[in-house]
């Protein structure tokens, strides 16, 4: 899959996540949000940061956004994939 594809993913899994806080159903909404974060990690390692260092940042506080909403950041808290690239 393309990085643009897994991105609308994740985007999609974090709609759902938000519908399902709406409802009050929290576990659901964290469950959505970690799958979306996972996502975004795999949509940034798909990313080459030399053509896209703007998307790349973005996409990379926006899988941070995510854990912290999946009440995960402090097991994400290197993110794993952005720690592969050299800057």
């Amino acid at each position: 899959m393309s990085w643009a594809t897994l991105h609308r993913t994740s985007e999609e899994l974090a709609s759902h996540a938000h519908n399902a806080l709406r409802r009050g159903a929290v576990a659901e909404a964290e469950s959505f949000f970690a799958q979306a974060a996972e996502g975004e990690e795999q949509a940034l390692a798909q990313l080459v940061l030399a053509d896209k260092p703007r998307t790349f940042g973005i996409m990379a506080v926006s899988a941070v956004a995510l854990w912290y909403k999946a009440r995960e950041l402090q097991s994400h808290c290197g993110m794993r994939v952005v720690l592969q690239f050299e800057i």
